[in-house]
Order: C-alpha cells, then structure tokens, then sequence
C-alpha cells in the first residue's frame, strides 16, 4: 500500500508460510524504491483498523471532514470518551458511531520552537462535525 504523496509505502512479508495476522512493515521511498523495512505494526489487523479511521478523518473518506489546532491534554479526554482505534507513528485514532478522530504532535512551521498538536476529524454529516468541534473545545481552520 503507497502514502498519498508515495514518501513510504507498507507492505507484509512474501511467505509460502501462512500467517493468519501479519506484521505490517513501513519502506521510506528513495528514488522510486523502499530504502529500507521498518515495523510498523505488528498485526495487519491492528494496522488496517488504524488506517481505516486515518482514511475518514485525514483522507477525506467521510462526507465531512476538517482539522484544527489542539492541545496534548486533549488526549485524555479522547482516552476517556472515545474508543481508541490504534496508534501509527505517534498518531492515535478514535472514534464513536459516525465520527472518527485521530490526533497527532504536528509540525507547524509558523510557531517556531514550540510544541504543536492537530486533530483531523470526519464524520457522515455536517451536525456530527460540529458536535466533534463543540465537545472537543475545537475551532476548525
């Protein structure tokens, strides 16, 4: 499977072995071929989980999406009122019936030096975005 703008692409191990739930292993792009394999996740399952969530909230796969700027303690009240769907390079997925969340530390090049957070969010109408925004405290960009 390739990232959108093809930087890595992840795959499972080619066995004659059957594996009921493989690892799944992440190759950062070089000229056109992995530069190498690194785990990514150790069961298929948890890592497809993961990337369905990350497809509605960050790849547009809901009918309503956006993002905004949060805190870290945001966390805790996902960990709390949400059902945690996995984590894949330090971003966790959540969700509750017909929205999906996932929560990252994000780089924003315009606050230098400090430590920025972003939630991504989609959801299958345009009511259920804006609940997202208004019990998670979120002003959407």
């Amino acid at each position: 499977m390739a990232e959108n703008q093809c930087a890595v692409v992840w795959a499972v191990a080619a066995s004659s072995k059957l594996v009921d739930d493989p690892a799944v292993y992440q190759g950062p792009m070089t000229d056109g071929e992995p530069s190498g394999w690194f785990l990514e996740q150790r069961k298929c399952s948890a890592f497809m989980v993961f990337m369905l969530h990350l497809q509605s909230a960050f790849g547009g796969g809901m009918a309503c999406t956006a993002s905004a700027p949060a805190s870290k303690s945001l966390m805790k009240t996902l960990d709390t009122n949400w059902r945690f769907a996995g984590e894949v390079n330090g971003m966790r997925a959540y969700s509750r019936d017909g929205q999906g969340v996932c929560f990252a530390k994000w780089q924003d090049f315009l606050a230098e030096g400090k430590e920025t957070w972003r939630v991504f969010a989609g959801a299958c109408a345009k009511d259920g975005l804006e609940a997202i925004a208004t019990d998670l405290d979120l002003h959407w960009d």
